[in-house]
């Protein structure tokens, strides 16, 4: 897109809007003002070009947005930490339902930024995201607070969590195929043992090359709350479809 293509996008009245394979570098410049999208419903984007300046302009007055689906594309390796969307989402925390932040290159995702918080999206109930992003580098860290990244990071009324990609980018150790890492083993199960603080939530899922299977301890814990924990190949497996996610 170039600057002549901006004023295109600037109707307040416009309810849904994807943008696929295009360059949206050119939003980031100082002299392009936020979009007026009040009454954004749906936003997909698929772009290489986005920093966290390009998506304000797109996100700060989108504040009925309900569904945002973001797709770093397959051929750019992900070099850069992801823009903080805890923060970019703010005018919509109260309105947003599906949140689908997917990181469809083939390269490890090692980043190290602080982790997303989410515990005010009151209205958030689909959440897809890489671990990584979520939480941060916490994979190897020791003395972890799980349950306060719990608190900090996961939305109160949170019924899906798709967790992309559950391995790790490097070990000093060997570990053994098919479970998880220790961390994210004791994240699950903080989760499921403080189940109280998520009430409405029903699946924890994720998608993992090695195979990363959920154990069956967790299982077990998990069918005696009402949720189940579930490999899944991709995201069709199980999508954030809003009448499924209603009748949850």
């Amino acid at each position: 897109m170039t600057l002549q293509d901006i004023p295109l996008l600037s109707h307040p009245t416009l309810t849904t809007l994807k943008l696929q394979k295009v360059r949206v570098g050119e939003f980031a410049r100082p002299s392009v003002r936020p979009l007026p999208l009040e009454n954004l419903d749906s936003f997909y984007l698929h772009a290489h070009d986005y920093s966290y300046e390009v998506l304000n302009k797109f996100l700060k007055n989108a504040k009925s947005l309900r569904h945002l689906e973001f797709h770093h594309p397959f051929d750019v390796p992900a070099h850069r930490d992801p823009p903080d969307f805890s923060d970019l989402l703010q005018p919509c925390k109260s309105s947003l339902k599906i949140l689908e932040l997917w990181w469809d290159c083939h390269d490890p995702l090692c980043f190290n930024n602080p982790g997303m918080k989410f515990a005010e999206f009151t209205a958030l109930q689909y959440l897809a995201i890489p671990p990584r992003a979520l939480f941060g580098p916490y994979w190897y860290e020791e003395n972890l607070d799980f349950l306060q990244m719990l608190k900090d990071n996961i939305p109160p009324n949170l019924k899906v969590l798709f967790l992309q990609e559950m391995y790790p980018c490097w070990s000093e150790e060997e570990m053994p195929e098919g479970i998880l890492l220790p961390n994210d083993y004791k994240l699950i199960k903080t989760l499921l043992t403080n189940k109280e603080l998520f009430p409405s939530l029903r699946y924890i899922a994720w998608t993992s090359e090695i195979g990363t299977v959920p154990p069956e301890d967790l299982e077990d814990m998990a069918a005696e709350l009402g949720m189940a924990l579930e490999l899944v190949s991709n995201r069709s497996e199980l999508p954030p479809d809003t009448k499924w996610l209603e009748s949850l």
